[in-house]
C-alpha cells in the first residue's frame, strides 16, 4: 500500500473485499469529506500503454447517477497506482449477506431483485450494459435498499480484456453467449439476475461446475430439475424463470425490467389461474419423469460399470492362478528344474486351434525311465550279492586252511580213533569220509580267537572241545 494508508486526496480505512482485478477499500475523501468506495487496480494486470484508455472508460461512468447504482466519482492514478473512486454504499455484499446469513426470504428476494432492475434499466437507456451482474456486486444497504455496482470498472476492462477471460465465479452467472465470446447485451444483464435471484432463494448457483466447459453445457443444456419451482415461491415463478434462463437470447425477456414485472405478475395471479395451474403440473410430471429417467440410467450405468470391472478382475485372477499351477506342475515334474527354463504363461502357450503338427513339443519328463534304471541296477547288485556270498561259503566249508581256524564239530564212527596235532587240521580214518553240509541259510562263523587244548596221548575216543565267545557252529553229520 503507497505511502501513509493514504491514496492522492483519500485516506484508506477499511478493505471491503478483494478480486481478481481490484482491491476495494472503504477511504474518506479529505477534500470534500464523505466517504467513498476506493477501488485500487493490482499493479500488472494491464500493460502500461492500455492504462491511459482504461481511465477514460471508466470516467465515462459518471454520468450514471441512480438511487440503485453506485455511480463513479473519479478514476485517476496518483504514485504510480490506479484507482476508481465510487458513491459509498454502507452495508454489505450479497454473497457476503449469503454466506453469512443464507438465502432471503421471498418477499425481500422480489423486493432486491425489483430495485436492481430498476438500475439495470436506467443504465440500459443511456447505452450501457453490465455484463458481470453476480452477488459479489449487488451490495445490501439498511438505508439505501439494493445498489449495483462496478459498472465503471467492468466496462473499462470489458475493451482490454476478452469475456472469455472471466473466472469461475463470475462464468456461474454469465450466459452462454457471453461464455462462447460475444458481448454482453440486455439479455444478457436479464440472465445473470435471473441467476442472481435463484441463489437468492435458494443458496446456491445451480450452474457451478469445475471447469468452464462444464458450465457451458449445464447452461446450454435443458432445464431437468424443478429447481425453477422454488418452493418459496408460486409455481408460476417457474416459468418466468425458466424464460429468462433460456440458453437461446431470443426466448429471454427484453431486459431485466420485463422479467421483474412477469416474475411479479405470476405470483399475483397465483393459484387463481386455473390454466397455469395445469399447465404447472404437466411441467412438474415431465420434469419428475426425466428425473426419474436420469436415476435409472445412472444406475444402469453403474452397474455395468462394477458387472464389467468385477468380470475383468475374476478373469485377472484366474489367469494368474492358472500360471501358478502350471509353473508348479513344471517345476514338480523335472528333477533340478530350478535350472531349467521358466515355463510359458498362458498367454505365451500355442492357440488351441493349431493343428498337432503346428504346435511346439512338449518337454517330456525323464523322471520315470531314470527310476528303471535304478531298478534294473539295484536288481543286478542283489543277485551278485548273493552269487558271491554263497561261492564264498562253499570255499570256506570244505575244510580249507585259513589265517583263522574255523571250528567244525566231527561226530566220528564208534571205535574209531583220532589224530590230533598241534596244527588245526582234523584227519578222518580212511574209511569215515566226512561230507560238508552247508545250511541253506546259515553263514560261516569265525572268531577273532579260538582256544583248544588237545592231550599229548591220545585216548580211545577223542573229543575236541572249541569254544567260541558269540556263537557255536553247524555240526556237520557224516554220511552213512
Amino acid at each position: 500500500m503507497p505511502t501513509a494508508a493514504t491514496i492522492a486526496q483519500y485516506r484508506l480505512e477499511d478493505l471491503l473485499g478483494a478480486g481478481n482485478f481490484t482491491e476495494t477499500y472503504q477511504a474518506f475523501d479529505m477534500v470534500r469529506r464523505r466517504p467513498v468506495a476506493l477501488k485500487l487496480l493490482r499493479p500488472g494486470l494491464l500493460p502500461a500503454a492500455a492504462l491511459r484508455g482504461f481511465l477514460e472508460r471508466a470516467q465515462r461512468a459518471a454520468e450514471l447517477v441512480h438511487p440503485r447504482l453506485a455511480w463513479v466519482w473519479e478514476a485517476a492514478e496518483a504514485q504510480g497506482r490506479y484507482y476508481i473512486v465510487e458513491r459509498f454504499v454502507g452495508g454489505e455484499s450479497f454473497a457476503a449477506h449469503l454466506q453469512r446469513s443464507g438465502p432471503l426470504p421471498w418477499g425481500r428476494a422480489l423486493q432486491v431483485l425489483d430495485q436492481i432492475a430498476q438500475g439495470i434499466e436506467f443504465a440500459e437507456e443511456r447505452g450501457w450494459t453490465h455484463g458481470r451482474v453476480t452477488p459479489h456486486n449487488i451490495l445490501l444497504s439498511a438505508d439505501q435498499g439494493a445498489v449495483l455496482s462496478d459498472y465503471g470498472l467492468t466496462n473499462a476492462l470489458r475493451e482490454l480484456l476478452p469475456p472469455t477471460a472471466a473466472d469461475l465465479y463470475d462464468a456461474a452467472y454469465l450466459p452462454p453467449e457471453m461464455l462462447q465470446g460475444q458481448l454482453p447485451t440486455p439479455r444478457a444483464d436479464q440472465y445473470s439476475l435471473a441467476c442472481a435471484l435463484v441463489e437468492m432463494l435458494s443458496g446456491e448457483n445451480p450452474f457451478v461446475a469445475p471447469s468452464r466447459d462444464e458450465i457451458l453445457q449445464k447452461k446450454t443444456a435443458a432445464l431437468e430439475q424443478p429447481f425453477l419451482a422454488l418452493q418459496s415461491l408460486p409455481f408460476q415463478a417457474g416459468e418466468a424463470l425458466a424464460r429468462a434462463l433460456a440458453p437461446d437470447p431470443a426466448e429471454r425477456f427484453d431486459n431485466a425490467l420485463d422479467f421483474a414485472s412477469n416474475l411479479e405478475r405470476a405470483i399475483r395471479l397465483g393459484m387463481s389461474d386455473a390454466a397455469a395451474h395445469q399447465r404447472h403440473e404437466e411441467q412438474l410430471k415431465r420434469w419428475r419423469e426425466i428425473e426419474e429417467q436420469s436415476r435409472l440410467e445412472a444406475e444402469e450405468t453403474a452397474r455395468l460399470e462394477a458387472l464389467e470391472q468385477a468380470r475383468r478382475e475374476i478373469q485377472e485372477r484366474a489367469r494368474l492362478e492358472a500360471e501358478q499351477v502350471v509353473k508348479a506342475a513344471y517345476e514338480d515334474g523335472l528333477p533340478g528344474a530350478s535350472n531349467d527354463p521358466q515355463p510359458l504363461t498362458i498367454s505365451e502357450r500355442a492357440p488351441a486351434n493349431l493343428t498337432r503338427a503346428e504346435r511346439p513339443r512338449r518337454r517330456r519328463s525323464s523322471w520315470p525311465r531314470l527310476w528303471l534304471v535304478y531298478l534294473l541296477a539295484a536288481l543286478l547288485v542283489f543277485a551278485l550279492s548273493g552269487y558271491w556270498l554263497n561261492a564264498r561259503g562253499a570255499l570256506f566249508g570244505v575244510g580249507q586252511s585259513s589265517p583263522t581256524p574255523t571250528l567244525v564239530e566231527l561226530a566220528p564212527t564208534a571205535g574209531a580213533p583220532a589224530t590230533f596235532t598241534s596244527a588245526p587240521t582234523i584227519t578222518p580214518l580212511p574209511s569215515d569220509t566226512p561230507t560238508v553240509r552247508p545250511s541253506a541259510t546259515a553263514t560261516p562263523t569265525r572268531t577273532a580267537t579260538a582256544t583248544r587244548t588237545p592231550t599229548q596221548t591220545p585216548t580211545s575216543s577223542p573229543t575236541p572241545t572249541a569254544t567260541s565267545p558269540t556263537s557255536t557252529p553247524d555240526r556237520l553229520k557224516p554220511d552213512e
